[in-house]
């Protein structure tokens, strides 16, 4: 887990004087917390890299999420916080190893948190869901078809206009069959790191 502690690190080392300032479109301004603006659909893209299987994975997970803000009112100090339900449908081509895809759904939680009239705020997402990948008999491959998968991001949102967010930072990604598949067949789960990126629209 050191690659993603650090990078989490260096996010909330930057100066917040390079982003910060008033901004209309601000992430924590009143107007996101109208009735009609409690949803966010996103798009986001990652390459990952396995860390601890002998097949030397790349993978790159295409994600498509559904965000629903909870009618809470952040508090009045300056450093704000807020939280999002999500729903996320899953598909990742598998440029390296065994298999060649997998798809699935995730549930999750996001937390973005920063000054309140920046244009810019710090962010942590979490996702845990089922799916399905094109197994094979391969050694230290998945198992099975039937698996899970769990997605960190650590990373930074910009606000890009009144509705529109853009997202950069690093994924922490793990495929497994949380040994549905053994005695038959050895379940070895696999680590992944990589670079993410994400634009979504406020509605």
């Amino acid at each position: 887990m050191k690659p993603i502690i650090l990078a989490w690190v260096a996010v909330l080392a930057l100066n917040s004087a390079v982003f910060a300032g008033p901004h209309e479109g601000a992430v924590f301004a009143n107007e996101d917390f109208e009735e009609t603006r409690r949803f966010e659909l996103g798009y986001e893209t990652a390459v990952v890299f396995g860390i601890n299987n002998i097949h030397d994975y790349v993978l790159m997970p295409q994600v498509v999420t559904l965000s629903w803000l909870p009618p809470e009112q952040p508090g009045k100090g300056r450093w704000q916080a807020r939280r999002h339900w999500q729903i996320a449908a899953v598909v990742e081509p598998i440029l390296q190893g065994p298999e060649s895809l997998y798809t699935g759904i995730a549930l999750g939680h996001r937390l973005r948190f920063g000054p309140k009239d920046a244009a810019y705020a710090y962010e942590i997402t979490g996702r845990f869901g089922p799916g399905w990948i094109d197994s094979t008999d391969a050694p230290d491959a998945q198992g099975q078809d039937f698996t899970f998968v769990v997605m960190v991001n650590v990373g930074v949102r910009w606000e890009i206009g009144r509705d529109w967010n853009a997202f950069a930072g690093v994924m922490y990604h793990h495929l497994s069959n949380a040994g549905l598949s053994e005695p038959e067949r050895k379940n070895v789960g696999l680590d992944a790191y990589g670079p993410v990126i994400a634009i979504s629209r406020k509605f």
